[in-house]
């Protein structure tokens, strides 16, 4: 419940210092890695899970509200998913994996660090997700070729298609003029289990875990005078160096 009060809260600051903020549209995707951190009970005590290959793609809207500080959200299509890991003792060939995809929207506070063009920036905030398929897959271990795969047959009691969790991203920020990329990590966790735990025979806990590279690109399309955050400070000093001295001429 306090990820929604805190989604609310998020929104109605947007709204009510969209007037004098500096707002900023971007485009971002990401790749990485991803698995589902499996907490097993004794009916599944020796399944473990791996990383398997993961992205994420979408758009976003970024407010500054502070001279250090804003909000951000968006809309994110994310796969993330799973692969067994068996020990190396183990002679067995086909390994479970499954790959999901959700729609992802994420409500960030943002931070930047450091004056000038270049700047150290950090994004921490919950993201809401809906899960749009859930597909089932076999491996083969020797070769890594998928044997066979198919969606899943969702059970209303035993699968949540709903996620919540945290988002972090860390990493900089270089702009020119109204234009902006940003380089970042980006780490997710999920608070809530894809299988329900009081599912006969289910694990414990099942949250989703990724971690990847992202890029972004961001364009500032306010009317603001400043290029606030991210104008370069010595051009802005020079520009009104040269006004007082026109003066005196």
């Amino acid at each position: 419940m306090r990820f929604y009060k805190y989604f609310l809260l998020s929104l109605l600051l947007m709204l009510v210092a969209q007037a004098k903020a500096q707002q900023f549209i971007g485009v971002r995707g990401s790749g990485g890695v991803s698995t589902v951190n499996f907490q097993n009970n004794i009916n599944n005590a020796n399944f473990f899970t791996a990383f398997t290959p993961a992205y994420s793609g979408g758009a976003f809207y970024r407010i500054y509200t502070g001279p250090h500080a804003g909000l951000q959200t968006g809309l994110d299509f994310t796969k993330k998913g799973f692969i067994q890991r068996l020990p190396a003792s183990s002679t067995q060939d086909t390994l479970q994996a499954a790959s999901y995809t959700y729609l992802e929207v994420p409500l960030m506070s943002s931070f930047y660090f450091f004056k000038g063009s270049t700047k150290v920036v950090l994004n921490l905030g919950p993201y809401f997700a809906y899960q749009l398929s859930n597909t089932q897959q076999l491996v083969s271990r020797s070769s890594g070729d998928i044997i066979s795969e198919g969606p899943l047959d969702y059970d209303d009691f035993r699968d949540n298609r709903f996620d919540l969790g945290i988002r972090a991203e860390l990493g900089l920020l270089q702009s020119f003029g109204p234009n902006s990329l940003e380089l970042t990590g980006v780490f997710s966790m999920g608070l809530k289990n894809i299988i329900n735990p009081d599912y006969p025979s289910a694990p414990l806990g099942t949250l989703n875990m990724y971690l990847g590279i992202q890029l972004a690109y961001m364009f500032q399309f306010d009317n603001a005078r400043e290029r606030f955050p991210f104008v370069d400070q010595r051009r802005k000093l020079a520009r009104k160096k040269q006004k007082k001295e026109k003066r005196h001429y």
